[in-house]
């Protein structure tokens, strides 16, 4: 990941959760016949994972406190 989640903003999150998953399906369908690719799916499982994560955090930031 060259980019810091930080410094983008939700609707470029989302860009970038959708450009990754959409990496994430190019990188399963290539694994299925060329087994040297593998280890590309997983690292976008988890970046996928790290912009849910950024996400749902500033969702709950953002919720008031009680």
């Amino acid at each position: 990941m060259g980019w810091a989640m930080k410094d983008l903003n939700q609707e470029q999150l989302l860009l970038q959760l959708n450009e990754t998953c959409r990496e994430r399906l190019d990188a399963k369908m290539r694994a299925a016949s060329d087994k040297t690719v593998g280890h590309r799916s997983k690292k976008l499982r988890r970046d996928i994972a790290r912009v849910l994560t950024e996400i749902r955090a500033r969702e709950i930031a953002a919720q008031p406190k009680s």
